[in-house]
């Protein structure tokens, strides 16, 4: 499974790379979150380890971001990660070496 799973990565950067600087790929989490909720994230990346928490409400596009853990917080690249998957995405949790990009989230918009 790990060859399958290897070529599916490696795959998904190409097409990152290609679409770098076409306005088809993105490293805000902010512009992703909001993406994510509207299905259109084809691949999402996020570094293994990383964490941002805070609040997102899809309904008003407000972004609230915390060093820390507060009560009510939700790790966000986790919440970009499950709509990413609700909407027929491909969500990766990869080492730093395999993120397509200087970020600890990092997505891939349909075309």
């Amino acid at each position: 499974m790990e060859p399958e799973f290897r070529a599916e990565i490696e795959s998904a950067k190409e097409r990152f790379g290609a679409a770098a600087g076409t306005g088809l790929t993105s490293t805000d989490l902010h512009e992703l979150l909001r993406s994510a909720h509207q299905g259109r994230i084809e691949f999402l990346f996020i570094r293994s380890g990383a964490q941002v928490w805070g609040s997102y409400n899809p309904d008003n596009d407000a972004l609230t971001l915390h060093d820390d853990s507060k009560p009510g917080d939700l790790d966000l690249l986790d919440v970009a990660a499950a709509q990413t998957l609700t909407h027929g995405g491909t969500p990766f949790l990869v080492e730093g070496h395999d993120m397509p990009a200087d970020a600890d989230v990092a997505g891939l918009y349909r075309f």
